[in-house]
């Protein structure tokens, strides 16, 4: 076999390692388990296995008609957040999960803009205990697909860390088509939430949401003020106790 043809072998091998995180030694197996992490191989998966490599963040956008359910490893690396929109999965039941997120990816490093878009078939989504700084357009226009399916109940966001938030810029709203078009996000929080915001925006936010929010406010008591901006849809639905937590950790409800 000539060296080029066995050079090109073995660097398409090593691609589908890098892909699936897999040690394949041959090319037939290699491609055979990246096929089978893309739901596509013999074992008839229905996972995408996603090894996010890349600092600059990646991309995921498309029809994957035989996926439903993404698993995205983070790699332990400091790396952004990949941008994942405008999906159609297989069912509009799908999950999306991150793993083995890095200690150290904080900050800038977890400034991301439109993840989830348009890819409303997803029902349930596992951060992992990702701390965004920033969550850019995360679940907006949550009505359209590219297949026309979209998840109309409860979808649930499962370990979102409020570590390092600073802005969000329109997560969460359902901006772009009909509020009646949407269901509700059910939000379980980590970490505690330290800066001013305002999530006035955070409109498709149900009330055990909200009350959860409140509940990881930093206790700044006996210190400055801190401003929680939740707008005229969201502040009724914060029920008395939480109210009372606020107050006794030096927030002000807006």
């Amino acid at each position: 076999m000539s060296k080029p043809l066995t050079d090109s072998i073995n660097a398409l091998t090593r691609y589908a390692n890098s892909v699936t995180g897999a040690s394949d030694t041959t090319l037939s197996e290699a491609v055979a388990t990246l096929a089978n992490g893309y739901g596509q191989g013999g074992s008839g998966s229905e996972t995408l296995n996603w090894k996010a490599s890349n600092t600059a963040g990646m991309g995921l956008r498309g029809i994957l008609s035989d996926i439903n359910e993404v698993v995205i490893d983070m790699d332990n690396k400091a790396q952004n957040i990949p941008v994942i929109s405008y999906i159609a999965f297989k069912t509009t039941d799908a999950k999306i999960k991150f793993k083995n997120i890095s200690s150290s990816a904080t900050g800038s490093q977890m400034n991301m803009g439109d993840f989830l878009r348009q890819a409303p078939c997803v029902s349930e989504v596992d951060f992992g205990g990702l701390a965004p700084a920033s969550m850019v357009r995360w679940f907006y226009q949550w009505g359209s697909s590219q297949d026309g399916n979209f998840h109309s109940g409860t979808v649930t966001c499962r370990n979102l860390c409020l570590d390092n938030l600073s802005s969000n810029n329109e997560a969460f709203s359902g901006a772009g088509v009909g509020v009646a078009r949407y269901g509700t996000f059910d939000v379980y929080f980590t970490g505690e939430l330290k800066n001013s915001l305002n999530l006035s925006g955070w409109r498709l936010l149900n009330a055990d949401s909200i009350n959860r929010l409140v509940a990881c406010l930093y206790d700044y008591s006996g210190g400055d003020a801190h401003t929680l901006t939740l707008g005229s849809n969201l502040l009724p639905l914060v029920d008395a106790e939480h109210q009372a937590i606020a107050t006794a950790r030096g927030w002000i409800l807006a």
